[in-house]
């Protein structure tokens, strides 16, 4: 299939696009090691559990946990101030 950017952005001025790529993200539920092995060791029983249970990518990749892990930086962030303003921004 060719070349599969992660995004394309069109810039209407100068009637051009531009193809943006990254480096791969290890808890990625599409591309990652750790996704891969698992289709090619379950074939169409990981598909099966991909489409039942909506939560076992994020599981089978570690972003519940790094989602866990960021809920609590926040919330602990929080406690301590935050900003340490006690005002809005606005």
């Amino acid at each position: 299939l060719g070349l599969l950017p992660h995004q394309i952005r069109g810039f209407l001025a100068h009637f051009q696009q531009t193809l943006m790529t990254g480096p791969s993200f290890r808890q990625c539920t599409a591309c990652s090691p750790l996704v891969l092995d698992k289709w090619r060791e379950e074939g169409n029983q990981f598909i099966l559990k991909v489409c039942n249970e909506p939560s076992y990518l994020e599981d089978l990749t570690g972003l519940t946990e790094m989602h866990k892990e960021a809920a609590l930086a926040v919330a602990e962030w929080d406690e301590e101030g935050g900003d340490n303003s006690g005002e809005d921004d606005f």
